[in-house]
């Protein structure tokens, strides 16, 4: 794998982390009460949660490339450095509470993620 590959997929992965940011901050916004239809209007109109689904797309279409260049068994594990992001997102953001274990097994994927990068060259 080279560096561009890397990059393209750290970009997919990092924009795939910032769609989940942005649709927990736009749903926190989001009333409950009212009509199934009140809800979904919230939701649409929600900047937030647009912005969440055009970062989706871009990552994907980013992905697309990458999956174009890189064999899948060695692109497809970086996807779990996405949890890593999402979990510090969450404490930094949102003040997710992240115990010793959860830590622990954020370690353990990214030692498999590296592992297998290695095994790549």
């Amino acid at each position: 794998m080279n560096s561009w590959q890397l990059v393209l997929i750290v970009a997919s992965v990092a924009l795939s982390a910032l769609a989940q940011v942005l649709f927990k901050f736009g749903m926190q916004r989001v009333t409950s009460d009212g009509t199934a239809l009140n809800v979904v209007t919230q939701i649409i109109k929600n900047p937030a949660v647009v912005g969440g689904f055009v970062a989706y797309g871009v990552s994907a279409c980013v992905w697309l490339v990458v999956l174009k260049r890189t064999e899948l068994s060695v692109a497809y594990p970086f996807v779990s450095l996405g949890f890593i992001l999402t979990m510090l997102a969450g404490w930094l953001l949102f003040a997710e509470p992240v115990g010793p274990l959860r830590i622990l097994g954020t370690l353990f994927v990214c030692v498999g993620v590296v592992i297998i990068a290695a095994s790549a060259r």
